[in-house]
């Protein structure tokens, strides 16, 4: 592939100097209704020119579509990702939640006292400040 590309090149030169070497005789074309007289080799070399310049945008419409085939993968890649963060946060705040409901659950149930009618500790006493007994400090 090397090879045949660089033969196409010193062949591509060689019709070159060719053509502007033995381009010498008179020629005339019509553009746009302009009548342009000029050599042969200059209308070779206009030309190359056209040809450059429709190449050069041949290179950058290819250019062009090969950054946005790759930006549109980058935004599918960055879209997925997205989506399995926050599929990954869902699960992590529903496991929270259940954690804390079983938590709450837990606390619950350790900090209700355990009433015992035999054991007369666990009766809460009476409250003697409202008792009518007759001292108020006066």
């Amino acid at each position: 592939m090397l090879a045949l590309g660089l033969l196409f090149i010193v062949v591509a030169a060689l019709v070159t100097a060719g053509a502007i070497y033995d381009g010498g005789e008179s020629a005339t074309f019509a553009l746009l209704g302009q009548t342009i007289d000029t050599s042969i080799a200059g209308i070779f070399l206009t030309g190359v020119a056209t040809m450059v310049v429709f190449f050069l945008g041949l290179w950058m419409v290819m250019k062009a579509m090969a950054r946005g085939r790759r930006k549109r993968h980058e935004r599918k890649v960055a879209t997925r990702e997205q989506q399995q963060t926050v599929s990954a946060v869902e699960q992590e705040r529903a496991a929270l939640k259940a954690e804390n409901e079983r938590l709450a659950a837990q606390l619950s149930r350790e900090s209700r006292p355990a009433v015992d009618d035999t054991n007369p500790s666990t009766v809460p006493p009476n409250d003697t400040s409202t008792s009518t007994s007759g001292r108020h400090g006066i």
